[in-house]
């Protein structure tokens, strides 16, 4: 089979364009959650994800991509006046 160069470029440009899509979704989706939605969220996929699974003494991968998350969140909300 041969791959064209130009096919290969417009796919590769569609899934670029598709990972921004992605990435602004999930964006747009963390950003609206609440601190008690946010920790059902960690709760729940700490149940069923390998990478949840914490080392003794160590914050597990979820937890701290939850509080950068959080960190984002909080940077990003304006003060009330």
């Amino acid at each position: 089979m041969h791959l064209r160069k130009s096919e290969v470029q417009r796919w590769l440009a569609g899934q670029r364009a598709a990972e921004r899509v992605i990435q602004q979704e999930r964006t747009r989706s963390l950003i609206s959650r609440t601190t008690e939605d946010a920790w059902q969220a960690y709760l729940d996929l700490s149940e069923i994800s390998p990478l949840a699974r914490p080392v003794a003494g160590q914050p597990s991968y979820l937890l701290k991509a939850m509080r950068q998350v959080l960190r984002r969140r909080a940077k990003h909300e304006t003060p009330a006046p």
